[in-house]
């Protein structure tokens, strides 16, 4: 009895599996605005600089914005071209 009991369970769950993988889409298939609004970012407070601004508080995202807006200077890579 107890071989009969396993042996169904370890068949219904075989089929389950089958079917899962039939109704299962890999994600390089699926567009990037499937996967956006799926995604979940997390945020850290190193990842940004707060300012508090009359009484609110401001994240900037951007380092090089963060230095000017604290009174940093901001310098631009000048290139070449020819």
């Amino acid at each position: 009895m107890f071989k009969k009991t396993v042996f169904g369970v370890v068949k219904d769950y075989y089929k389950e599996l089958k079917k899962n993988q039939a109704e299962a889409i890999p994600f390089c298939e699926l567009s990037d605005i499937i996967i956006d609004k799926v995604a979940i970012w997390d945020t850290y407070k190193t990842d940004y600089t707060t300012f508090n601004i009359c009484g609110h508080d401001i994240y900037v995202y951007d380092d090089e914005l963060a230095k000017v807006i604290r009174g940093g200077t901001l310098v631009f890579e000048t290139k070449t071209f020819v």
